[in-house]
């Protein structure tokens, strides 16, 4: 059972839901997806067992607390749900794009189209997301069903060496260079829209709701490390992008949706116009400054390259050419010993931590 899943079975449950179906039950999105199962299934793509008409819940059959069961692990996302690809097997997302409810849907899809087709999919620097089909959603004038690889969160495996670290921000300094050079402003290039496929650290398929459990549940994993396997990160959600026919073509853009809202061009009660490229500088050094470099030893020495990236005025942030440059230069000066070294977190081990305790005078 997911940790995020458990329930402290101490305490007992609010007025209304006491019965296991309310708390275990299908929601009101999820509903929506058992609607679409027999037709997204005519179109090739199989759902999990809680997610197709007539689903009787397996801990009705089999006697076992709900949360044990995995067909009790709701849906995490609300436009998003996992599946399985019928002919070969893969593992893929499903996302509802309503492009006539939602100007940024149809922003997404069609900068996901451009960065998927041929000659630009395959370009090893090309970190984006990968559109690998699209249908209608039945009942809606525009909508589309949106089919993409399944990724995990960035930081769903532990970082166990100091390379993996140091691959990590090597990847997403490629992919925003690729952008950049493709004339395309992420504009909401924060931590929680980059994602790694994770497939190759393992030897089967992981649960969506839990990547330590198997597809049934029923066992915990074994997991590779990063450094054992090619792991590959991805810029997800580009419904706040903006995309430039050519350098000339660039200009400067309006609009504060984005979840990084820390950078001084948007502090403004009414921001001025600003430069979306500059901006996307500015969150990536966000991204490495509270990640990585606060959180691990060893990268002292990019303090300087750092606040450039995250510096008050946009005009003093380099290109993100430069920021690959300067980035690489560094990486190439780090010893063999030092990139296999293991990864050292500013917070100590909750081993250690004990012994600090145990050891503190009364």
């Amino acid at each position: 059972m997911p940790a995020s899943l458990s329930r402290d079975l101490r305490l007992p449950l609010a007025p209304g839901l006491e019965d296991d179906d309310a708390v275990y039950g299908l929601n009101n999105t999820e509903q929506e997806w058992v609607a679409h199962e027999p037709y997204l299934k005519a179109k090739g793509y199989t759902l999990r067992p809680r997610y197709r008409p007539n689903w009787i819940p397996s801990w009705k059959l089999n006697g076992k607390y709900p949360a044990d069961c995995e067909d009790s692990w709701e849906l995490p996302a609300v436009k998003t749900l996992d599946a399985v690809r019928c002919r070969d097997n893969k593992h893929v997302s499903l996302k509802k794009s309503i492009p006539s409810d939602d100007e940024e849907a149809q922003n997404e899809l069609e900068i996901l189209q451009y960065l998927s087709q041929d000659g630009i999919r395959d370009d090893p620097r090309n970190h984006a997301l990968q559109l690998l089909d699209s249908f209608p959603i039945p009942g809606s004038t525009n909508g589309l069903f949106l089919v993409t690889p399944f990724l995990s969160d960035w930081d769903a495996v532990p970082f166990c060496r100091f390379s993996e670290l140091m691959d990590f921000i090597q990847q997403i300094l490629e992919g925003l260079q690729f952008l950049h050079s493709n004339h395309i402003a992420h504009r909401d290039a924060q931590i929680a829209n980059i994602m790694m496929d994770a497939s190759l650290l393992y030897s089967e398929p992981f649960h969506p709701c839990d990547p330590h459990s198997s597809l049934d549940g029923a066992r915990r994993l074994k997991i590779k490390r990063r450094s054992e396997a090619s792991v590959r990160y991805y810029f997800i959600d580009f419904g706040l992008s903006s995309r430039f026919p050519s350098l000339a073509d660039r200009r400067l853009v309006t609009g504060v949706k984005g979840r990084e809202q820390r950078a001084p061009e948007l502090l403004p009660t009414i921001p001025p116009p600003y430069d979306p490229f500059k901006l996307d500088i500015f969150t990536i050094g966000m991204v490495f400054k509270e990640n990585i470099f606060q959180k691990y030893y060893g990268f002292h020495g990019l303090r300087p390259w750092i606040d450039r990236m995250t510096a008050v005025d946009p005009n003093a942030r380099p290109s993100a050419d430069e920021a690959l440059r300067l980035y690489t230069q560094w990486a190439e000066n780090q010893g063999g010993l030092a990139q296999q070294s293991d990864v050292w977190s500013f917070a100590p081990p909750p081993s250690l931590r004990a012994i600090v305790v145990s050891r503190a005078p009364p």
